[in-house]
């Protein structure tokens, strides 16, 4: 009846019992709503124990079913989605003609794109494409003037972009925590299959391997180190840290190049990598670049050295950022804090 409640004095009355109304919202997830939400309506006094635990476990069921249909509805966009410990990856493809890209998504951060047409398809694109810090640090490293070969070692797979600017001679070896992005990169992308260079994939923790590699006695020396893992909210602090610094200096040749991606919507990573290049010797230079229609994005790179040949290329000069946060921030093992980084 329409009047199941007695109105309160001084209260509009409901054309529609409340109670009646509150039940429209479980209803069109299929769910009945608790005798808790009906009597809520129609008195007052403590909430009982069982009534608690009535609301939480409809609501509950209610997010579980919603969560299962958005898990289920597929865009019809995205070719695979797959999950495990490490989140969501989705392979999905976008644009028209020669600028059709196949784009591999990791939760809502976009770790690498291609280019479908086989006449586009070793171009780097997103945070790699040609004019980012990266490209500087393969292209210009003192090594392609002289031996023209790179031994490097890269912090992230991703899509495997990177192995786009690996060349004859030269060896670029992967680290990559997750084992599907190793899988997605080797199967649904074909930059590492179409790359010039030796790859060589290590799957893991990319300190914990390179520290298991000093222990186990290797003595490689990598002519650049490529850390990239700072693009998306979740950041992994235990690679900026002073010890993470240790490992990379006993890693790094002398001359070497240690480049870290830090583009990133909320923090300035900057003095951190300062600190980082403060504590190894090393000077550093900050090359940030703008995106383009051509599948560049807006990036920010940190290149850190001690090789003046490099430093001084007019190249280099060019693309150094002004505005270069020169302060310096110390994160160890022990203490790092985010909100000290914050934009």
């Amino acid at each position: 009846p329409a009047t199941a409640c007695k109105p309160r004095q001084g209260r509009w009355r409901w054309r529609v019992p409340l109670h009646r109304a509150i039940r429209l919202w479980p209803g069109a997830c299929g769910l009945p709503a608790p005798s808790f939400w009906r009597r809520r309506i129609c008195r007052s006094g403590p909430i009982s124990g069982d009534e608690i635990r009535s609301a939480a476990g409809a609501v509950a069921l209610a997010l579980l079913i919603l969560g299962y249909a958005v898990a289920v509805t597929k865009d019809p966009a995205v070719n695979e989605t797959m999950r495990n410990f490490y989140g969501v990856l989705r392979i999905s493809e976008a644009g028209e003609g020669p600028d059709r890209t196949l784009i591999l998504t990791h939760g809502r951060t976009k770790h690498g794109t291609q280019f479908l047409t086989p006449a586009r398809s070793t171009e780097p694109t997103t945070y790699y494409a040609r004019g980012t810090g990266i490209e500087l640090a393969f292209d210009l490293h003192p090594n392609r003037q002289t031996e023209n070969r790179l031994y490097a070692a890269i912090v992230g797979l991703g899509a495997g972009t990177m192995a786009a600017y690996g060349q004859d001679n030269d060896t670029l070896r992967f680290y990559e925590l997750n084992p599907q992005v190793i899988g997605v990169a080797r199967d649904s992308f074909t930059y590492l299959a179409d790359s010039l260079a030796d790859i060589e994939i290590v799957t893991g923790d990319a300190r914990m391997r390179l520290e298991e590699e000093i222990q186990a006695g290797e003595a490689t020396r990598f002519d650049l180190i490529a850390v990239d893992a700072f693009s998306s909210g979740s950041i992994p602090m235990h690679l900026l840290t002073a010890e993470a610094a240790d490992v990379y200096g006993q890693r790094l040749k002398e001359d070497g190049i240690l480049a870290f991606h830090i583009t990133n919507r909320f923090l300035d990573l900057s003095p951190v990598v300062n600190g980082i290049a403060q504590r190894l010797g090393l000077q550093s230079i900050r090359i940030s670049s703008s995106g383009s229609e051509d599948g560049a994005y807006a990036a920010v790179w940190m290149l850190l050295t001690k090789n003046r040949t490099f430093l001084e290329h007019p190249r280099v000069q060019a693309g150094a950022d002004s505005t270069n946060n020169t302060a310096i921030l110390a994160w160890t093992d022990d203490f790092a804090g985010l909100w000290q980084a914050l934009n």
